[in-house]
């Protein structure tokens, strides 16, 4: 049972711990999905610290979640998980990144 998680939104000590990030934010390292304007990062540690617009990241990013540094937005897979397939996203799949599909993602934006 090492890969069961329970998630909650009470008020513990670990929903505070903030993730240490210290990559630094350069075009040519973070590619953008295909059809949802996101950057895609594929390791939760590989966030950069200093962007400021929508990030896509891995599942594995809730169980490091920190609502005071975060804030989550969308959830995407083959379409919007908030929106769901719309006219616009129809027959597109939003994970794609340079025409490969990726595992779905949250996308999250830095607090301010």
């Amino acid at each position: 049972m090492g890969n069961v998680c329970w998630f909650t939104n009470l008020d513990i000590k670990k929903r505070h711990e903030k993730i240490d990030l210290f990559k630094v934010y350069k075009k040519e390292e973070y590619s953008k999905f295909d059809y949802y304007n996101a950057i895609n990062v594929d390791k939760v540690v590989d966030i950069p610290c200093d962007y400021e617009d929508y990030i896509g990241v891995p599942v594995t990013f809730l169980d490091k979640y920190s609502p005071e540094q975060f804030e989550i937005i969308d959830a995407i897979g083959r379409y919007s998980m908030v929106d769901g397939p719309t006219p616009e996203t129809q027959g597109k799949y939003l994970t794609k990144v340079e025409g490969k599909p990726k595992y779905a993602r949250i996308i999250i934006r830095r607090r301010r």
